[in-house]
């Protein structure tokens, strides 16, 4: 009985670990994926900020505008990134970036004169 018992008990030994295991790895690609959304952002913001330089058609006053836009954003993110970003945040920062090409879009194809 005792044999019995230990056959019993090594398929156990090696069936909870290889479980945990595979718990763990379940677990891994959603918060990887979290990490990989904050940074997908401040990706984003950095090509914004570039972007403000070489866009054709605007004046120095919206192109400071939208550059000091760009600066808040990527505060916010680094505020934000200190206890890990949470959907809102994530979807706040997502509704800045929007703005902030909407306006670019429009700025550079207003020919400075609505802003004069």
């Amino acid at each position: 009985m005792n044999e019995k018992g230990n056959i019993m008990k090594k398929p156990l030994f090696i069936a909870i670990p290889l479980a945990l295991s595979a718990g763990l790895m379940l677990a891994t690609p959603a918060s990887a994926a979290d990490w990989n959304k904050g940074n997908n952002i401040k990706v984003e913001l950095r090509q914004l900020d570039r972007q403000i330089n070489y866009l054709p058609g605007l004046s120095h006053r919206e192109e400071a505008q939208l550059e000091r836009r760009v600066d808040n954003a990527q505060a916010l993110l680094r505020r934000y990134s200190r206890n890990g970003l949470s959907r809102v945040e994530r979807q706040t920062l997502n509704n800045r970036i929007t703005a902030i090409k909407a306006d670019m879009r429009k700025q550079s194809r207003d020919r400075n004169q609505s802003r004069r």
